[in-house]
C-alpha cells in the first residue's frame, strides 16, 4: 500500500492532467452530439442554414470587402446582426413549434 501511495504521489499531476483531458473529451463529445441532434432537427424542419444565413450573406457579398473601409460599416453590420438574430430566433421557434405540431398530426393519422 505504501508503494501505491508513493507512486500516486509521484504521478499525481499526470493523473490530474489525464483526468482533466478525459473530462474535456467527454464534454466535447456531449456538445458535439447535442449540435448534431440540433442540426438534424433543423434539417428535418426544413430550417437548415437559417442560423448561418446572415454570415453567409456577408461572406458571399463581393462588395463587402470594399464597404469594410467605411468607418460606419462595422457598426451597421453589427446592428443588422443583432436584429437578424432576434428575428431568426423568433422565426425558428415558431417554425419548430409548427414542425412539432405537424409531426404529432402525422403520428396521429399514421397506420400502425
Amino acid at each position: 500500500e505504501a508503494a501505491v501511495q508513493e507512486a500516486r504521489d509521484d504521478y499525481q499531476e499526470d493523473l490530474f492532467d489525464y483526468q482533466e483531458k478525459e473530462a474535456q473529451a467527454e464534454a466535447k463529445k456531449l456538445n458535439d452530439a447535442a449540435k448534431m441532434e440540433h442540426l438534424a432537427l433543423m434539417k428535418e424542419a426544413n430550417l437548415e442554414g437559417v442560423e448561418t444565413l446572415h454570415n453567409e450573406m456577408f461572406a458571399e457579398d463581393a462588395e463587402h470587402s470594399k464597404l469594410k473601409l467605411l468607418s460606419f460599416w462595422s457598426d451597421l453590420v453589427e446592428d443588422s446582426k443583432e436584429v437578424f438574430h432576434g428575428l431568426m430566433t423568433d422565426f425558428t421557434k415558431s417554425m419548430l413549434a409548427l414542425h412539432q405540431q405537424k409531426t404529432k398530426e402525422k403520428k396521429r393519422f399514421a397506420y400502425n
